[in-house]
């Protein structure tokens, strides 16, 4: 799910002053001096006894302006104290505090965690932020943000445990302009407003019978496969069992959210035979990029009925299909926009 960060300010608490009997405070610190010294006790409790990790102090004990959180920054880390208790106090470092920085440091939320190894064993770290948010990190897939309902998703799946693995980018902008899109070792998570997230496929398919009109012996079937890389394959079968030669057409057009139409098409020859049957099993193969492009949505395209026909004007006929193909999304109430027609013919 998107997020908007800014950068925080992290403001030193300085010194009460008692003025008519009344204690006031830095309005930027807004934190009575006596919790600032015992958020430096806290902060060196947690400090000797993870130092080492952290390396030397690069600041004093901070507060964050208008809430009661304190923090310390080290050559290679920090220490965050909330709520003023041990059970609070929490310390980031490494490619996870790297990360945190780069993602608005208290912007991006405050520690729930010391940095963590996770339960499979394989050497990856976490820490976890208010907010739902985490940063996940291992030697080989670095460290990477996830948040919203993509981490919940992942979350529900079993973390790294599941069948995605680590994450290997922080949330992104989706190919298609329109998603939102977490990658990992072996798939993606996609989000958009009106889907929600989900597992991306690594492959679609759609399969149905071809039937010719009237009496003519011809019929068979097809299949379509698309790739998330951009790569399709139109298969099928088509079946002369009369007597006659055909010359026949097939066209199956794919239609996705965005409006875009995707046709699959292929030219049949079949000879009639006195005994038997003569088939044309064909295997179209291809690439597209606006299939890779548009994958985000390719799991929700529609399939109208594949058009058939014997020889004739075949790209007017199938422009004129695919018109009706759209009229028929629309009738059923399926929103599309401008309509495209990708022709998606091979050698």
């Amino acid at each position: 799910m998107a997020t908007s960060l800014s950068n925080s300010t992290t403001i030193a608490a300085k010194p009460v002053r008692i003025v008519q009997g009344s204690t006031t405070f830095d309005p930027r610190a807004v934190v009575p001096h006596l919790a600032i010294t015992d958020a430096r006790k806290l902060i060196k409790a947690k400090y000797d006894s993870v130092g080492s990790i952290l390396g030397k102090s690069v600041s004093d004990v901070q507060g964050l302006a208008d809430q009661l959180v304190f923090f310390q920054n080290f050559a290679n880390g920090c220490i965050v104290a909330t709520a003023l208790q041990a059970s609070s106090v929490f310390e980031i470092h490494g490619a996870i505090y790297g990360k945190w920085n780069e993602m608005g440091r208290f912007a991006y939320g405050l520690p729930m965690t010391d940095e963590t190894s996770t339960p499979d064993a394989t050497g990856g770290r976490y820490n976890h932020f208010t907010g739902g948010r985490s940063i996940y990190w291992r030697q080989d897939t670095g460290a990477h943000a996830i948040y919203g309902d993509i981490r919940m998703l992942w979350a529900q799946n079993g973390w790294e445990r599941s069948e995605l693995g680590f994450p290997v980018s922080d949330e992104m902008n989706a190919p298609d302009g329109v998603g939102r899109q977490v990658d990992f070792q072996y798939g993606s998570i996609y989000w958009a407003p009106d889907t929600g997230a989900y597992v991306l496929p690594e492959t679609l398919t759609w399969s149905g019978q071809i039937l010719t009109p009237g009496i003519n012996a011809l019929g068979g079937n097809y299949e379509i496969t698309l790739y998330r890389n951009g790569h399709f394959i139109f298969k099928g079968a088509l079946t002369d069992t009369g007597y006659e030669d055909y010359d026949a057409y097939i066209a199956a057009i794919l239609i996705d959210p965005y409006g875009f139409a995707y046709s699959f098409e292929h030219s049949s020859h079949t000879v009639g035979r006195l005994f038997g049957s003569d088939t044309d099993n064909w295997v179209n193969a291809g690439y597209n990029e606006s299939i890779a492009k548009n994958w985000g949505k390719m799991k929700f395209a529609q399939l109208p009925d594949p058009y058939f026909t014997f020889e004739g004007a075949i790209t007017s006929v199938l422009e004129d299909k695919i018109g009706e193909a759209l009229k028929k999304l629309l009738d059923k109430g399926i929103e599309i926009g401008t309509e495209y027609l990708i022709r998606l013919v091979a050698a």
